[in-house]
């Protein structure tokens, strides 16, 4: 455990923590109870979040917590605060929270959670329907397959849709087939921008063509 005290973006670092070492600590409030916390280097952190939650889980099936998207590979926490957040200033403790971060070519790239199936769609925020996403792919994938979720079928969303139909050309024909000429568009702009896997590509651009020809 290192106290290792500076700015990182928006946030203001305390301690760096390696991963075993917060797992055993992070656990359920109490009903009525007060919020459970820890103290790593002096500086006392909430351990009761969902977020901290699926991060534990996660690491206990595989052994190392990494993003779905990318595979960027969680490195450590970090006990942090935003720096807006006055009401601590000044305070020798002041109450942080943990983050936990990749390093990628030397930066440190924060960890999120993403819903497997969205909001938008009944999710509910909890383990078994999150998983970890890099902040930069979870940047990058609001920007455009959230869309494409609204507009496939019930139940399905653009992340199963891309990873349950690689290298299975019966299924991805089945798959854009039901899809509206909006969402076939919307899919071809998520495989131009590198969210849809190289394997339906050739599906992908077959399905577009088509609706070129009936837009035409």
């Amino acid at each position: 455990m290192l106290s290792n005290h500076g700015f990182i973006g928006k946030y203001e670092r305390f301690a760096v923590i390696p991963i075993p070492q917060v797992l055993p600590y992070i656990r359920y409030r109490e009903c009525g109870g007060p919020r459970p916390e820890a103290v790593f280097c002096d500086v006392p952190v909430y351990v009761d979040s969902t977020r901290l939650h699926l991060f534990k889980k996660v690491f206990n099936e595989q052994g190392y917590i990494k993003c779905v998207r990318c595979g960027l590979k969680a490195a450590f926490f970090a006990a942090e605060r935003a720096i807006d957040q006055h009401e601590f200033k000044g305070c020798d403790k002041p109450r942080c929270h943990l983050n936990l971060y990749g390093v990628d070519y030397g930066h440190h790239i924060l960890f999120t959670i993403d819903h497997i199936l969205p909001r938008s769609k009944g999710g509910e925020t909890r383990v078994n329907n999150l998983q970890p996403m890099c902040l930069n792919c979870n940047g990058r994938k609001g920007q455009l397959p959230e869309e494409v979720d609204r507009l496939l079928p019930p139940k399905m969303t653009f992340d199963q849709m891309r990873e349950n139909l690689k290298g299975n050309p019966k299924a991805i024909d089945c798959c854009l087939s039901m899809l509206s000429d909006q969402a076939i568009a919307k899919v071809y702009v998520a495989f131009m921008n590198g969210f849809v896997h190289n394997s339906i590509k050739k599906p992908i651009l077959r399905s577009y063509k088509k609706y070129r020809k009936r837009k035409d």
